[in-house]
């Protein structure tokens, strides 16, 4: 997922339909309208099963992540393998957090500070090993890709658009996921309709859901900027 160089973003942008750049968008938008409509159907029409944990939504985002990564490895050119791999190893980290992995191998999330407090130093060893090569992939990117980010907003290509909308869309279902428990602590969740907890949580796995669907995105989008490149 190695973004087009800024020199010839502008060149190339004009051989990427406009419909294709902002496909991420578009993808994006139609997954927050489809998590409000199933947030209000919830639980008349549809089982709260269907969004909890382990239910079809969590369930299909695995698969979908599976997806990304085979994509990602696929798209991929030959000057870019190393950030395919690196891409690859923060997705499949992604999906080990879906299933909740990291929580489930000592009892404990391991990225949780205080695992690292009271944990055995094997557990802590173990723990280390899993999150050393995430930690370097996600250095390796920045160190290769974070200047591009900097460039003004119109000097973006379809895949840093699509790019941008993945990490816009984790914090929002970060936000939707903490909203519940923040209202609880505050002692107003009592007074918060049932159905606006349902859209929130709708919105929460369905936007975990569109994120591998985004890399997907992201990927095919390179891959046909840089087969009109080299037209």
């Amino acid at each position: 997922m190695n973004p087009a160089p800024l020199g010839a973003s502008a060149r190339r942008s004009r051989l990427l339909p406009p419909a294709d750049a902002l496909a991420g968008l578009y993808v994006t938008l139609a997954a927050v309208v489809i998590a409000i409509v199933v947030g209000l159907l919830v639980p008349q029409a549809i089982p709260l099963q269907f969004l909890q944990e382990s239910g079809f939504v969590e369930r299909s985002t695995v698969w979908v992540y599976g997806a990304a990564v085979l994509c990602v490895l696929i798209c991929h050119g030959r000057a870019a393998a190393l950030d395919a791999v690196s891409a690859s190893i923060l997705l499949l980290a992604m999906a080990m957090r879906e299933l909740d992995l990291h929580s489930a191998l000592f009892g404990i999330s391991i990225l949780k500070s205080r695992f690292y407090i009271d944990a055995p130093w094997w557990q802590i060893a173990v723990a280390l090993t899993i999150l050393l090569p995430i930690v370097a992939s996600g250095v390796w990117l920045a160190k290769r890709h974070a200047r591009r980010w900097l460039a003004p907003l119109s000097r973006w290509n379809g895949p840093m658009v699509t790019l941008a909308l993945l990490i816009g869309a984790t914090v929002f279902a970060k936000i939707a996921d903490r909203t519940p428990a923040s209202l609880g602590e505050w002692g107003v969740q009592q007074y918060v309709p049932q159905g606006l907890l349902y859209v929130l949580l709708s919105l929460e796995e369905i936007l975990e859901w569109t994120l591998p669907a985004l890399a997907i995105v992201a990927a095919l989008q390179l891959r046909r900027l840089r087969e009109a490149g080299a037209r």
